[in-house]
């Protein structure tokens, strides 16, 4: 009995005092713990933000989201959703992902050299390219976005070597030409909406409706048969339809 005891003091022992296990990359250098936590969180997010395309019809949500319901709770979910998710887990994947490309290429150029680790990863990012283009023609899921990262990460290699400052620079002016475009496609489609909208007034109210009145109608009725999935049905006090495709958000 007081073998057995003293076994398991020292079996206590010995795993008090055992070094707690590190996870390490296949070099041996330890893993960034921070990042993987961020990882995780940025990969949650974009669950979050296509979820209902992988539960339900992903084109009916393409044209309008209100297809799945418009409930209150509907309604809640959605907002919390476009305020704090939609782009920030994107973003924040897309950030981890050039971070994790300068530590894991200059690691490795430590060892190998610039052009050993340019083939190297270009090689895995054409096999991650390859991955995507399966995930779409073969699994049919047109939201992919690993053939997207593929392709960027060949082009970002290019940049790695660039100083931080010319680097801010590319980044905040290439941010401000899609703040712009974006800026301009919303109110460019707002006032498309005002003008349906009057027109519409207009013909209920038996009043003569404009040749280009009637272009425009037109054009607006194209673009929505040329929408996949079905036509939404418009509801009382809901958000401006809107059309846009998250890449795996």
């Amino acid at each position: 009995m007081n073998d057995l005891s003293a076994s398991r003091d020292g079996d206590a022992e010995h795993v008090a005092t055992s070094p707690p296990m590190i996870a390490a990359e296949p070099d041996g250098a330890p893993r960034i713990a921070v990042l993987d936590i961020l990882r995780g969180i940025a990969i949650l997010g974009i669950l979050f933000m296509n979820i209902n395309d992988m539960g339900g019809s992903l084109y009916a949500s393409f044209d309008d989201i209100r297809h799945f319901g418009w409930t209150t709770q509907d309604q809640i979910a959605w907002w919390l959703r476009e305020v704090i998710a939609n782009g920030t887990a994107r973003c924040m994947l897309e950030m981890l992902f050039g971070a994790g490309m300068v530590i894991l290429t200059d690691r490795a150029a430590e060892l190998a050299g610039t052009r050993v680790v340019m083939k190297r990863y270009y090689a895995r990012n054409l096999l991650l390219f390859a991955f995507g283009v399966v995930h779409i023609l073969v699994l049919l899921w047109p939201g992919d976005i690993l053939h997207t990262y593929g392709l960027a990460a060949l082009i970002a290699f290019l940049f790695r070597g660039l100083r931080p400052r010319l680097l801010l620079t590319i980044g905040l002016s290439a941010a401000a030409l899609q703040f712009a475009g974006g800026t301009y496609g919303y109110v460019s489609t707002t006032q498309t909406q005002a003008q349906v909208a009057a027109i519409e007034s207009a013909q209920r109210a038996g009043r003569p409706v404009t040749a280009a009145d009637r272009t425009l109608l037109t054009k607006v009725a194209e673009g929505l048969q040329d929408a996949p999935g079905p036509r939404p049905r418009m509801l009382r006090g809901s958000p401006p339809r809107t059309r846009r495709v998250r890449a795996a958000s």
